[in-house]
């Protein structure tokens, strides 16, 4: 196994090494970049970025041609579903909340065209001479460079809601509730985020990362009558906290609580989404409140006995 392992690395190290090699050819238009009249092409207002690439990139390069195709060309999937709802709901606010159907998809099919056609010279702007590879295109190349995704797409395997969803709004009494509790864990568990304040990286345990905490004087929340308690993230000071021992064994400044609804939940989320901007995980994608309303809530309830429900 550490034979594959290895193996692996050091073909995601050759594979780097020949995309760094080759994107030094691209910025110093050297080796198959060299041509006079590839550029020619590439000055008219009229190229597009990622067909230019496949024409000259692709050919006579191993790597970068390939990676160049993946961030210039436009990527498919749900997206556009997504953004004609959000012209929808757009268009239905306020005043304008109780809009027909027939009058609603008539003024979000013209707000929607308007945005497109935006977007058209946006790009048309961005495809002129000189603007075929921009510096931020490389932010994150580290993603693009391993062999197994060069040679198929991307997939996004997991969902972070980075907002407090209606069904986490929820207190219990001091024997909490394993259920939610698990759920809870699902949400937040494997992410990392760096501190501002003290200037290091923290992360949350990969499976139970829920403490089940009683609401003070600090707290956001106002505490229900017969219950007060509420379930917060554990994020844990890396190099500091020792997985091997409890949490009552390590020491307290090893590790904080999160707790989502209290102004300090919109400075973890904006943590995460930050951290994962300069350092992408494969797979998992950050999604704010505003861009994925349409994926619905988790509700969670309690009954009239008490006994807690998730639906």
């Amino acid at each position: 196994m550490q034979t594959r392992e290895r193996e692996r690395e050091r073909i995601e190290a050759e594979v780097i090494d020949t995309f760094l090699t080759e994107l030094g050819q691209f910025q110093s238009r050297d080796g198959p970049f060299e041509s006079r009249h590839i550029w020619i092409i590439a000055e008219d207002e009229k190229t597009v970025a990622h067909e230019w690439h496949h024409k000259y990139s692709i050919p006579f390069t191993k790597v970068f041609g390939k990676f160049a195709c993946f961030v210039t060309s436009k990527p498919t999937g749900i997206g556009g579903a997504e953004r004609h709802w959000k012209a929808v709901k757009r268009n239905k606010q306020g005043k304008r909340g109780n809009l027909s159907t027939e009058k609603a998809k008539k003024v979000s099919t013209i707000t929607a065209a308007y945005s497109y056609e935006r977007a058209r010279l946006r790009r048309v702007e961005s495809q002129r001479a000189g603007k075929l590879w921009e510096d931020d295109d490389f932010e994150n190349y580290n993603n693009f460079c391993s062999k197994q995704l060069l040679e198929k797409p991307l997939t996004v395997t997991r969902i972070f809601r980075a907002w407090e969803e209606g069904w986490e709004k929820v207190q219990f009494n001091s024997a909490g509730d394993e259920r939610f509790a698990a759920r809870f864990s699902a949400k937040y568990e494997g992410l990392m985020w760096f501190d501002p304040d003290s200037r290091k990286l923290m992360y949350s345990a990969k499976g139970d990362c829920a403490v089940l905490l009683k609401l003070d004087k600090n707290s956001e929340r106002k505490r229900e009558k017969g219950k007060g308690w509420a379930y917060c993230l554990m994020g844990m000071y890396e190099d500091l906290y020792d997985e091997s021992k409890t949490r009552l064994e390590n020491d307290q400044s090893a590790y904080e609580f999160y707790e989502m609804s209290s102004a300090g939940g919109d400075d973890f989320y904006w943590m995460v989404t930050e951290f994962c901007k300069s350092n992408p995980v494969p797979g998992l994608r950050i999604c704010a409140h505003d861009e994925c309303e349409s994926l619905g809530e988790i509700s969670y309830e309690e009954d009239q006995d008490g006994t807690d429900e998730g639906h």
